[in-house]
């Protein structure tokens, strides 16, 4: 059955484990990165399918392996991330296939809403740049003016005593024609 556990045979002291389908030990989805795997990954997601479901693949990496090689491999990372942002462009363009339901009679507006709020949604998330929400920060003084910024060093009492003898020291010194020189 498909459902049983694999059996455990021990020879020695090493256990053996019989595996499913007759699957030789090690056999299974790839963990080592090469650029093929890397490509179809990226081409897949910029074609706008999850990389949940790219990894469901048996030929393809699982979720966490592929994940390990954005964080270890910064050309991944970027491959991924533009891939991703075509990914919202794809999903964008399924807008236009759900506006086109509603107009033949296949989606009430209703459902089409709740459709295109989602899409828009996972858009914004996969391209924020391009379908994000757009924020813009203005800084300004009073009625529009330039910002002025303050700083104010305030020192402790031993610091401030400290400063003050030393500014009284070098001044007594300046006026004596010392130059504010030390021996």
């Amino acid at each position: 059955m498909a459902d049983d556990p694999p059996k455990i045979e021990t020879y020695g002291t090493e256990p053996k484990i019989e595996r499913r389908g007759g699957a030789r030990p090690g056999a299974g989805r790839p963990s080592t990165y090469t650029d093929e795997i890397a490509d179809e990954i990226c081409l897949r997601m910029s074609e706008g399918e999850s990389l949940r479901a790219i990894c469901r693949d048996e030929h393809m990496p699982n979720r966490v392996t592929v994940l390990r090689w954005e964080d270890a491999n910064f050309e991944f990372a970027t491959k991924c991330a533009r891939a991703r942002a075509w990914q919202g462009e794809w999903i964008v363009d399924d807008v236009a296939a759900v506006e086109a339901g509603v107009l033949a009679g296949n989606f009430t507006p209703e459902q089409a809403k709740v459709a295109i709020s989602s899409k828009q949604w996972r858009a914004a998330k996969l391209a924020p740049k391009r379908f994000g929400d757009k924020i813009a920060h203005e800084h300004a003084g009073p009625d529009g003016g330039p910002v002025k910024s303050e700083v104010t060093v305030q020192y402790g009492a031993d610091e401030a005593f400290a400063a003050v003898v030393a500014a009284l020291d070098g001044v007594g010194r300046a006026k004596a024609g010392g130059g504010g020189e030390t021996s």
